[in-house]
């Protein structure tokens, strides 16, 4: 039995903070395991609207890192694209900076995605928005524009 199997056998459990680490787990060690996360682009379709910020940067984030397949990616941030534009002003930098890189870096269309991104880190850099809820620091604006 191998961790990739129980959480496969373990699907209907997962919730959007363990889908998250797994994806992210998975994409820090370059390892793609392929039915685990076909299994987890799955249940990022079925679970979107449930993922906060931090899932939606970590989980487009590893998709995109690892771009092993590109049907699975495009299924994930697919899923992911409604919800990361709806809660982006909620978005902290480095969610902000993960979200922008995996579409950048996946091709998935999202010109939409992208204008709103420019104009909330806009928003951010005219208010000065660096610190307490909701930071962008120079490293954050860097990943973005990268």
């Amino acid at each position: 039995l191998t961790l990739s199997s129980a959480a496969v056998r373990m699907t209907e459990q997962l919730l959007p903070q363990d889908i998250s680490t797994l994806a992210w787990s998975c994409a820090t060690i370059g390892v793609y395991p392929e039915v685990l996360m076909q299994t987890l682009a799955r249940r990022v379709e079925s679970q979107a609207p449930e993922f906060n910020t931090q899932h939606i940067g970590n989980t487009a984030w590893a998709f995109a890192k690892l771009l092993v397949s590109a049907l699975d990616t495009q299924r994930v941030l697919r899923a992911l694209t409604p919800e990361a534009a709806r809660k982006l002003r909620h978005c902290d930098g480095q969610a902000l900076s993960n979200v922008a890189w995996a579409f950048a870096t996946s091709g998935v269309p999202c010109a939409g995605l992208f204008a709103q991104i420019a104009d909330e880190v806009l928003t951010r850099l005219a208010r000065r928005h660096y610190a307490k809820d909701m930071p962008l620091g120079p490293q954050h604006l860097i990943n973005t524009s990268w």
